[in-house]
């Protein structure tokens, strides 16, 4: 198997440079003058995060696959490697405030896997209440990344904006996932928003594979990753 992790942060036309080489399975290093060629030809798996779009030639030669966000189950697995024996209470509050984030669509850049792992190891080191969580989301800037995001969760503080502190107050589809963590009565109101009415989760959660067209004689999938 080979892997070409994130290829979207590549130079735009490097894609199309490879047509070639995963075509004929084998490559030259231009320094050395030493070829390099595949003695089995192997699958190519290719990841990106859609930050720019790829050329369509290069795509007509892929599978497409895309992999969900984690849904709260699989984020509890990934923050018990991270920091196991994490206070259940304390997990549940970070939980519940990050995915209440990820569901305002006008962030420019929601938090992301990695960045819940890193304010939970804030929280942790600072030694802050689990009540001051619930309350409110302390040392944000390990989460929001972009100044215009930072300031719109202010100006909601400043509005008097709440924030939700149990699963049901993020609407029926948390309840079962965050029901682990939260054994209160299925609820139907949704979790209050720091912009409008329109920042309400609205997309599909069915991981449908979109299939392309694909070469016999090739083996490559591209598959695209959310925000991480």
């Amino acid at each position: 198997m080979l892997l070409i992790d994130e290829i979207d942060k590549a130079d735009l036309e490097f894609p199309n440079d490879l047509l070639r080489e995963l075509d004929e399975m084998r490559f030259t290093i231009i320094e050395t003058s030493e070829e390099i060629a595949a003695k089995h030809r192997p699958v190519v798996l290719i990841t990106s995060n859609n930050e720019k779009e790829l050329p369509d030639a290069f795509l007509r030669r892929c599978i497409f696959y895309f992999i969900e966000f984690p849904d709260v189950s699989l984020m509890r697995q990934i923050i018990d490697v991270h920091h196991p024996h994490l206070d259940a209470k304390l997990l549940d509050q970070v939980l519940i405030k990050f995915y209440w984030l990820r569901e305002q669509n006008e962030l420019r850049k929601k938090p992301s896997t990695a960045e819940l792992v890193d304010w939970i190891s804030a929280l942790l080191r600072s030694g802050i209440s689990i009540e001051k969580v619930e309350a409110h989301i302390p040392f944000v800037g390990a989460l929001l990344k972009k100044e215009q995001d930072i300031d719109a969760l202010t100006q909601y503080d400043a509005k008097g904006g709440r924030y939700p502190k149990s699963w049901q107050e993020l609407g029926p589809r948390y309840n079962q996932q965050g029901k682990a963590g939260d054994s209160a009565a299925l609820a139907t109101h949704t979790a209050p928003s720091m912009f409008s009415a329109r920042s309400e989760f609205q997309r599909s959660h069915s991981c449908i594979p979109v299939i392309r067209e694909i070469s016999a004689s090739w083996g490559v999938w591209i598959t695209r990753i959310p925000s991480r």
